[in-house]
Order: structure tokens, then sequence, then C-alpha cells
């Protein structure tokens, strides 16, 4: 969601990782690995993803597909998630009710399980929404989609969950509070 280069040091290297880089590339952000642990990644700006031409395949990063979702639903455009058999026993419920409040449309299995087909609206929806059970993947899916929204989006947690998220919103501008 950034505009030009971000130099990323010390970056885990995991298949988590690569999946989510992968997803992201198949989306039109160029992301370059220029030494162990350096990665370069060139933002298109807010509502800059492209739409893929395939499915995005997580692997097993439950997180990378969480938060993906979010990002992608400020987008008009269709994008498919799938992961390998662990990724799509889990539910993925409580990301796609909030997200769905924003105006993000979803298409799942029957028991809201992966593979999972996101559309965003033409304008997302600011929300206030208080989380049932703190979890920063939920929380981060929401600002993710909340920086493309108009207005105020507002995360209610009821116990602090990790804030990594904001952390990085705050360093590229956004105001998080």
């Amino acid at each position: 969601m950034a505009i030009g280069e971000t130099r990323v040091l010390g970056l885990l290297e995991s298949e988590d990782v690569f999946a989510t880089a992968s997803a992201l590339r198949a989306m039109g952000i160029s992301i370059l690995q220029n030494a162990p642990e350096e990665w370069h990644v060139i933002g298109r700006g807010v509502g800059g993803l492209l739409e893929p031409n395939n499915v995005l395949n997580l692997g097993n990063s439950g997180t990378g597909v969480r938060l993906l979702m979010g990002a992608v639903g400020g987008h008009p455009f269709v994008a498919t998630f799938t992961g390998d058999a662990s990724l799509i026993s889990r539910p993925m419920d409580r990301i796609i009710a909030p997200l769905s409040e924003m105006g993000i449309h979803f298409t799942t299995r029957t028991d809201g399980k992966l593979p999972i087909t996101v559309s965003g609206p033409a304008t997302l929806l600011p929300i206030e929404y208080k989380l049932p059970i703190s979890s920063a993947q939920v929380k981060s899916a929401i600002l993710l989609a909340g920086v493309q929204a108009p207005g105020t989006t507002t995360v209610i947690e009821p116990e602090p969950s990790r804030d990594h998220t904001e952390l990085m919103l705050r360093k590229f501008g956004a105001t998080v509070t």
C-alpha cells in the first residue's frame, strides 16, 4: 500500500513469507531479495493492487491469507484464496464477519473455509468493530482494509493483542490511536 520502495531487513525467510510474497507478486507488487534477510518491496500505493490472473495459494500461511483478504478487499476486483490441507481446514468466519460489514463480498464453501473468493466494493465503509476475542490477525485485516476506507475505522479489543500492524502503519504515516 506504500508508494515507492520499502527496504525490509531481518525478515524471517520462511515458507509462509515466501507464499505471501508470491501472492503479492501475482497482484503486481515487485518484491526482490537483494541479500539474505534483505528484501525490497516496490509499492503501488493505496488501491494499487492488480487483479490476479490465478488463484492465490498461501500454502500454510494463516496470517498471510487473513491479512491479504483485508488488503484485497479494498479493491474492486475478484481474488480467490486457497492454501494447503492444513490452511483449508481452518475457519475464516472471524475475518469474514467484520470485513463483510465494510462492504467486502465473500464466496466460500458452506463451512466458511478456503477456498474463498473476495470481491471488493467500489468504496469501502469504515466501521467500528468490537472483537469478540482479541486477535492480532483479525484486527490487522480490518486495519488494512480500513486504510482504504474513507473516515475512521475503529477496532475495539477486549484485551490488547500484538501491535505489529499498528506500529507499521504509524511508520508509513497513518494515524493510529
